[in-house]
């Protein structure tokens, strides 16, 4: 995707902005509509990184994306692999918790 700024590897350790490794940069306002103009929304990430991940999520269901695939979302949403599978715990989570509440609330009705 061309909406990175930077021009070294993904989780590289020569970025000056980060500490440690750097998952890569969205384009600032500015960059991000000379960009637009240029090529249009090729490239570019339309939606968050919280929905991609949450489409994602949904496409796995109960299974356990493979470290490849982790690490194409990573680069997808510039994010580390230890954030998405952070994200991907908390939406089972929430996933087991709206289960959770359903059969309360059945319990509740009778």
């Amino acid at each position: 995707m061309d909406h990175r700024w930077t021009t070294f590897p993904y989780l590289s350790q020569q970025c000056s902005k980060c500490q440690g490794k750097c998952a890569g940069h969205f384009l600032s306002q500015v960059d991000n509509l000379a960009h637009y103009k240029k090529h249009g929304t090729k490239g570019m990430m339309i939606n968050p990184p919280s929905k991609i991940l949450s489409e994602a999520h949904k496409t796995f269901g109960a299974s356990k994306p493979s470290e490849e695939q982790l690490i194409d979302l990573a680069k997808k949403t510039l994010l580390t692999t230890e954030h998405v599978n952070m994200w991907f715990e908390h939406l089972d989570t929430v996933q087991k918790n709206r289960a959770e509440g359903v059969k309360k609330a059945k319990a509740k009705r009778g």
